[in-house]
C-alpha cells in the first residue's frame, strides 16, 4: 500500500513517513501542492494532506483530483476547525482537527483502507 502525504514540514514529514514504514506502508511525501505533479503514477491508496489557513493544503486536494491520483480518499489534518468544510467541499473524506495523535491519523487510515 502507498501513501501520499502532504505536509509542509519536513521533520514531521519524515517522522510520519518512518512510522509507515514501519507499519509496512510506503509513502510518498511531498511539501505542497506545487509538488503533486510527479505523485500520479496510479499506486497511492491514499493520501494525507495537511491543511493550513494559508491555503496549500486545499489546493492540493483539488489537485489531486485534478490529477485523479486518490479518488476517493482523501484525509485532511486541519489546523482549526473552520478548515473542515472547505476541506470537505473540495473532497476530502475526512478531516481530523489537529493536534492528531499518530495513533489517531493511524486509526483513520485503517479505516479507509480496510476492507468494507
Amino acid at each position: 500500500m502507498t501513501i501520499l502525504f502532504v505536509e509542509q514540514d519536513f521533520a514531521r514529514r519524515r517522522m510520519v513517513k518512518d512510522m509507515l514504514a514501519a507499519s509496512g506502508a510506503v509513502s510518498v511525501e511531498v511539501r505542497g501542492a506545487a509538488d503533486l505533479a510527479g505523485a500520479n503514477d496510479g499506486g497511492i491508496s491514499l493520501a494525507v494532506v495537511e491543511v493550513e489557513s494559508d491555503g496549500d493544503g486545499l489546493t492540493a486536494i483539488e489537485r489531486l483530483h485534478q490529477l485523479g491520483v486518490v479518488r476517493p480518499t482523501i484525509i485532511a489534518l486541519a489546523q482549526d476547525a473552520d478548515l473542515i468544510q472547505p476541506s470537505r467541499s473540495l473532497g476530502a473524506d475526512e478531516v481530523l482537527v489537529e493536534p492528531v495523535s499518530i495513533a489517531t491519523l493511524f486509526e483513520a487510515i485503517g479505516r479507509h483502507l480496510s476492507p468494507a
